[in-house]
């Protein structure tokens, strides 16, 4: 078990990591106070200034809010696209969310029976899940299930996103998304929201996705069109209403990793691809980041920390693969750090994800997706490295997948690091410590 002295409870869980976002808020408050200097806001001249399309909800930076900038220049010349800030007034609203850090004792909440049968048995009939995509900025519900789309082409990439969402938990796992029955399993998406710019989250406690929109000098698409960044989220309430894993250190960066593990294995799904075809994708929101140097991706499984290279401004994809990289026990634990490298080190479980599954080869999404999605019900919500990567041994058999299923997933876990391997041709054994070794 992960032990520390206070479990965090962040108000939202992030897409990005803060410390890439911070990256970006540096880069905005330096065109701040290079404008400022300038006689940007004083200047009568008519510059060439799209209006954001969120509408004008006021952000302090420094003593300037938005609307005063806006109020302060020409009526607008242009109009921006779908989703988009213009970089020029985008350090105006820099990330406007500060998300609360809550050291509290984990919260009782009601673990679903686990039933094994439901793993093998055919999906359910489907009943579609109540979905609602509404305006951030304007507080203005755009899809419906019964109004599906809008004149907002991104409030309909979203609601669709979504129904990909509701179909692939119902038919792969028997379950919803956002298993809340006392809202009807209500799956609602805020976009264009003012505090979610240049990210997304998922906030419990209004039990909803945010996005926001982005300055197209660091992403290439709104975040809320994008299929994997929706289920991404998604992915948060699933855990959240299956074990609510902490989110800091090493079970925070299972959270993050078992939310790109729904999206990978469901981006496959619609793509009807198998793990181990050579076109597979195992990069998680392809296209999503513009002008690095070398990738497009915010992550990758197959090779975690190449997802983007070389970005002007934010940097490079700093993920580890490795448990000999990580030194999450020693960071600090608030927001500033990650909550101790949560984005970081969920290349771990990515990485060992990916390689069960191409070595399974099969359908990502039956046997090592059911296998994890099962050990994540079966997780205690303080679980290290280990003690997920036993519970997806363990799961592995539970399942009647067999020795084979189990050895590969145990290799994998070697592989990464978080498992020692012993040599010799003794059965698999599910250990129960961390010193005991592995066979296959």
């Amino acid at each position: 078990m992960t032990t520390s002295t206070r479990v965090m409870r962040p108000s939202a869980y992030e897409l990005f990591s803060p410390i890439t976002m911070q990256r970006v808020e540096q880069h905005y408050e330096g065109e701040y106070r290079s404008l400022k200097s300038g006689g940007f806001f004083e200047s009568a001249t008519r510059s060439l200034i799209t209006r954001p399309a969120i509408g004008s909800r006021a952000t302090m930076v420094g003593n300037l809010s938005y609307r005063t900038i806006m109020q302060s220049m020409p009526r607008q010349t242009t109009t921006a696209a779908a989703g988009f800030v213009d970089p020029r007034v985008s350090f105006s609203r820099l990330v406007l969310q500060r998300f609360k850090e809550d050291p509290l004792v984990p919260k009782p909440f009601h673990r679903i029976p686990i039933s094994l049968e439901a793993y093998h048995a055919p999906p359910p009939t489907f009943q579609e899940c109540p979905k609602e995509v509404w305006d951030g900025s304007t507080e203005e519900r755009l899809c419906t299930n019964t109004r599906p789309t809008s004149s907002d082409t991104v409030a309909n990439q979203c609601f669709q996103s979504m129904r990909r969402v509701d179909t692939f938990f119902q038919t792969a796992y028997s379950t919803v998304a956002v298993e809340e029955p006392i809202h009807g399993n209500l799956m609602r998406v805020d976009i264009h929201d003012p505090e979610a710019f240049n990210n997304a989250f998922w906030q419990p406690s209004d039990i909803r996705v945010h996005c926001g929109d982005v300055d197209s000098s660091v992403f290439g698409q709104p975040l809320a069109g994008n299929p994997e960044v929706i289920v991404h989220e998604f992915g948060h309430a699933v855990t959240y209403y299956s074990s609510n894993l902490d989110y800091m250190r090493q079970s925070g960066a299972i959270n993050e990793s078992l939310s790109d593990v729904f999206a990978i294995t469901e981006k496959q799904h619609q793509a009807g691809v198998r793990a181990g075809a050579a076109d597979a994708s195992w990069n998680i929101g392809e296209h999503l980041i513009a002008g690095a140097a070398a990738g497009d991706s915010l992550r990758s499984m197959s090779h975690p920390g190449t997802g983007f290279r070389g970005h002007s401004i934010i940097g490079d994809d700093d993920q580890v693969g490795l448990m000999s990289e990580y030194h999450g026990d020693q960071e600090p634990v608030d927001r500033a750090h990650d909550y101790g490298g949560v984005h970081k080190y969920s290349g771990i479980g990515n990485h060992a994800f990916y390689l069960a599954a191409i070595r399974d080869g099969g359908p990502s999404w039956e046997r090592m997706g059911k296998i994890w999605h099962l050990a994540l019900k079966m997780s205690q919500h303080d679980a290290s490295f280990f003690d997920f990567a036993r519970e997806t041994i363990k799961a592995s058999k539970d399942l009647g997948f067999g020795e084979p299923i189990a050895h590969i997933v145990a290799k994998a876990w070697s592989d990464v690091g978080v498992l020692s391997c012993l040599s010799g041709g003794v059965a698999l054994e599910v250990p129960q410590q961390e010193s005991e070794g592995w066979c296959w």
